[in-house]
């Protein structure tokens, strides 16, 4: 039953591909959770630049945003756990996870088609 849940969970969030293995990695060292040692460099190329992509978005979501969508997505915390981190209501949660959702989308739309001119895979 576990696993079923953790499967369907993913599917739901696909983000899920860019949690870290470890939380204090330099940036430079930090591996990557998905990388395959057999996969084509230009394949590697691609994740690293959307893991880099989707790093810079994040960053630059509202604090607020930020917060929720770190703890929900990267650490897989629950709406009630994160409410009790953050001392939130569960619906104000919802609804700012669902702000930082769209402002990522739209972030990382505008930076894979104004970056990629050409030169992104």
């Amino acid at each position: 039953m576990l696993a079923k849940n953790e499967l369907r969970n993913r599917s739901r969030n696909p983000l899920v591909l860019f949690q870290t293995i470890k939380k204090h990695w330099e940036a430079d060292h930090r591996p990557l959770q998905f990388e395959d040692a057999t996969a084509r460099p230009d394949d590697l190329y691609r994740k690293r630049f959307l893991k880099e992509a989707v790093d810079q978005c994040v960053d630059q979501l509202p604090t607020h945003h930020r917060a929720v969508f770190v703890l929900r997505e990267l650490e897989g915390k629950s709406y009630a756990e994160i409410a009790e981190i953050t001392g939130v209501d569960a619906g104000i949660i919802k609804a700012r996870l669902h702000r930082g959702r769209e402002s990522l989308r739209k972030a990382l739309a505008h930076l894979l088609t104004s970056d990629c001119e050409g030169r992104c895979p």
